[in-house]
């Protein structure tokens, strides 16, 4: 397990460093790798993940091009602060209705969006929306080289 708090948690809300690391401390499974922000970048970890559990964080738009299982926390409480940031615009995280990343909202839904059906699923969804993403990138190079 690799947690990973938002890079700007440290400076912007220090008073969530300690809970974290309680929360840290209580888990009972698994090898935990402990990587606070300057240690290792946020791509290196997703491309060595199994699978990328955030709410509704670009860690998730970057699993997706990159074909990996990918969980949105859709708990009540991060629902709210979704619409206090949409202000009612984008009605849910659009990774979510497109299929490319799978919706827990609750930790029983967490534990059941791990089945092989359902993740042949995703990775149907993230080649349809996110295809051919090195062809995208030379696409891109090559239209800013054409601006010079």
């Amino acid at each position: 397990l690799i947690p990973r708090p938002h890079p700007r948690t440290k400076n912007n809300y220090p008073s969530e460093m300690a809970p974290w690391q309680t929360a840290l401390a209580k888990l009972k499974r698994g090898t935990l790798v402990v990587d606070f922000f300057d240690q290792t970048d946020g791509s290196s970890l997703i491309a060595a993940s199994d699978i990328v559990v955030a709410d509704y964080s670009t860690m998730l738009c970057e699993a997706a091009m990159l074909r990996k299982p990918a969980i949105s926390l859709w708990y009540p409480e991060v629902r709210k602060s979704w619409d206090s940031t949409m202000k009612g615009c984008v009605p849910i995280f659009p990774l979510i209705s497109m299929g490319c990343v799978l919706k827990a909202e609750s930790r029983e839904d967490l534990a059941q969006e791990s089945d092989a059906r359902t993740l042949a699923d995703l990775e149907r969804a993230q080649c349809e929306h996110f295809p051919n993403m090195e062809k995208s990138a030379v696409r891109a190079a090559n239209f800013i080289h054409s601006l010079l």
